[in-house]
């Protein structure tokens, strides 16, 4: 791609209804309503998941430039006191990167990093020190449409940003330095290569909020405006989009680490079981890994699951010791999972929801990459580890559940195809809810096929049998890249969750169509299905006349899926080549 096609982001201030305009390499996007941001770049200039990010040429320095304005451009001239409204929100911006409350905030809401990022590569990303001159190169514009705040190259060697004379004019406050302070924080992020889709107005996306750029702009605004978490009373937790870790009264799935090479694997305790440590194979990085499980009380002998990686390295065995469980892990990771250890706590406190009496043995590995930590919230254990391996360990994510369950939601019947065609370019993704969830929407980006696929997962609340909600809303990963356009009906309506998906397929899959159902009358087995409420989502994606549908039992609502995706040469593009959905029961 030619420099004059360098991809563009955009920052606007409203957004739900638009429309977009492409033209050459760029495309414009307006709309109305709330506050939001939406991206416009060609699908060619983002790789896979897991590439198509360039090497880090400038650092977040907190120290801004300003260069005459640029030929054939909508640049003019900063005032005085525009360059001072950025400079101030410059140094607020680099503040908030290296503060402990960024990497908490983003660390405890559920974000879909698209190349595979952890929380904490994102932030060293963002913060790099790397060659001089180490600044911001910031130019006033008069953008148009007139809802556009800012705008930035994707993936480049500079920090580049455009900020809209207007939005710098209304924000010469004290105030509104924290709006332009989050809003750069968005844009460099864009600079460093992190991305959330092509022009089209993505307010009905339903993974737009929990991107990379979405997750850092409210945990920077959060910061400044000093808005917390209320159910964070022990440390204090910027708000950020989405629900919080803590929130979910049945499972959370922490953040993951490390790299997206290798395939899939998962492994988990047993019915009422918990880990109580780690096993596995280590040498300068982590070979293999596995957990030992014992009971809620931590007093059971381990028995250890089955082991995913290589055979290199000499073992190891990190046991939290007799009454106690293991709440989370701590180490280093970069495209791989380098240095690792659990972190335990008493079972006591577990059951308790104590946030006392945290503890780790001796990691094994070497301090390569990003140094991350993962704790469960008060009141759970790990109970299954959702990774990637190869020769070695890539990828890690945790799942935490309360000590009176844990129990697998996954049905073994129906087991349903994996529908589509495998390439020599397809890597697999697992994409579940955390146990008690179940999909309240499903999402991405389709045009002649689907390009993404991600969705949205709500809790189920159960009592005396009877199910209601979903609550609480957290982000899938996401496989695919950014193709097409968005959807424009991914959420199911008030009270209802997924139940089902029609999958038609070409080249890969062509299209997908969510079925929705009441969560209590799908869930009420005595209450015929004709009585149960039901709609369906928007065709994500080209239906073909080839298709199948895959309907969860009664009583289960889709909770995820296996995905293979990877670059497909007809659309020049990374796009969804296979799909295997999942039921879960909530009840269990």
């Amino acid at each position: 791609m030619s420099t004059l096609a360098k991809t563009v982001q955009w920052t606007r201030r409203l957004g739900s209804f638009g429309w977009a305009v492409r033209t050459s390499a760029f495309a414009f996007a307006v709309g109305c309503s709330g506050p939001d941001v939406t991206g416009l770049e060609p699908s060619d200039d983002w790789g896979a998941d897991g590439e198509g990010l360039g090497p880090v040429e400038q650092a977040l320095s907190g120290i801004v430039d300003f260069p005459q304005p640029r030929s054939g451009t909508s640049e003019v001239l900063c005032t005085t006191a525009q360059i001072n409204t950025i400079t101030a929100a410059a140094t607020r911006a680099r503040q908030h990167i290296t503060s402990g409350a960024m990497v908490t905030c983003m660390r405890e809401h559920y974000t879909t990093a698209t190349n595979g990022d952890s929380v904490e590569e994102v932030i060293d990303r963002m913060k790099a020190a790397l060659p001089a001159p180490d600044k911001t190169h910031s130019f006033c514009a008069l953008l148009e449409p007139a809802a556009l705040l800012a705008q930035a190259p994707v993936n480049v060697t500079d920090e580049d940003v455009d900020f809209d004379v207007d939005f710098l004019n209304a924000n010469a406050t004290t105030a509104g330095v924290g709006k332009v302070a989050s809003v750069l924080l968005h844009e460099v992020a864009h600079n460093k290569g992190y991305n959330h889709g092509l022009g089209e107005v993505p307010s009905n996306s339903s993974w737009y909020d929990f991107t990379i750029n979405k997750q850092i702009e409210a945990c920077s605004l959060s910061i400044s405006n000093n808005t917390f978490e209320s159910s964070y009373t022990d440390s204090p937790v910027p708000v950020g989009n989405g629900t919080p870790l803590r929130l979910f009264s049945r499972a959370s799935l922490l953040s993951s680490v490390g790299g997206l090479g290798g395939q899939i694997f998962q492994v988990q305790c047993a019915s009422q079981r918990f880990a109580r440590g780690l096993v596995g194979r280590s040498g300068a990085r982590i070979d293999q890994v596995g957990m030992s499980c014992t009971n809620a009380a931590g007093t059971l002998t381990p028995v250890n699951t089955a082991l995913n990686g290589g055979t290199g390295g000499g073992p190891f065995t990190k046991d939290c010791g007799s009454g106690n469980l293991m709440v989370g892990m701590s180490g280093a990771a970069d495209d791989l999972v380098n240095k690792l250890a659990p972190i335990c706590q008493p079972a006591s406190n577990v059951a308790a929801a104590s946030t006392a009496g945290y503890t780790s043995p001796t990691a094994v590995g070497t301090d390569t990459g990003s140094a991350f930590g993962r704790v469960c919230p008060p009141g759970m254990a790990v109970h299954r580890i959702y990774g990637r391996s190869g020769a070695l360990v890539d990828r890690l994510r945790l799942e935490c559940e309360k000590v009176n369950k844990g129990t697998s939601q996954i049905l073994a019947s129906p087991n349903f195809p994996q529908t589509g065609n495998v390439t020599s370019t397809t890597a697999f993704y697992r994409d579940y809810c955390p146990a008690g969830s179940v999909l309240r929407a499903m999402g991405g980006r389709g045009g002649a096929e689907v390009d993404r696929l991600s969705g949205v997962c709500g809790e189920i609340l159960v009592s005396g049998g009877q199910l209601t909600g979903p609550s609480f809303l957290a982000g899938l990963e996401g496989a695919g890249g950014f193709g097409g356009s968005y959807g424009t009906k991914e959420f199911c309506p008030v009270n209802q969750a997924l139940i089902g998906i029609t999958i038609s397929t070409g080249t890969g899959i062509a299209s997908v169509t969510g079925q929705c159902a009441n969560v209590s009358q799908w869930g009420n087995l005595q209450l015929a299905e004709s009585q149960v409420t039901k709609s369906n989502l928007d065709v994500l994606g080209l239906a073909t006349a080839t298709s199948t549908t895959d309907t969860c039992p009664r009583g289960t609502f889709l909770g995820g899926w296996d995905a293979g995706a990877g670059f497909t040469p007809n659309f020049n593009s990374d796009s969804v080549h296979t799909l295997k959905p999942v039921c879960f029961d909530p009840r269990l």
